[in-house]
């Protein structure tokens, strides 16, 4: 009795979509690329309104890395 769950755990979960993942992995770069391809103008879009909208974030960020790592940078 009770030998089925009627659930499914988060930890299950997590390590089915991660073995899926693993799988499939060559068919989810394709399906990844195609999207990519067929919605260049809309992914750029997306892009240009996220850094509209956190320019002062971006920007703050990017300064602090070229402080820490001038040494690097030249």
């Amino acid at each position: 009795m009770n030998m089925i769950k009627s659930f499914v755990s988060e930890d299950e979960r997590k390590d089915y979509h991660k073995e899926y993942r693993e799988m499939n992995k060559e068919k989810i770069q394709k399906v990844k690329k195609a999207y990519s391809e067929n919605n260049k103008e809309k992914i750029k879009e997306q892009k240009r309104q996220y850094y509209i909208q956190n320019k002062k974030i971006i920007n703050e960020r990017d300064k602090r890395y070229r402080e820490a790592n001038k040494d690097k940078i030249k």
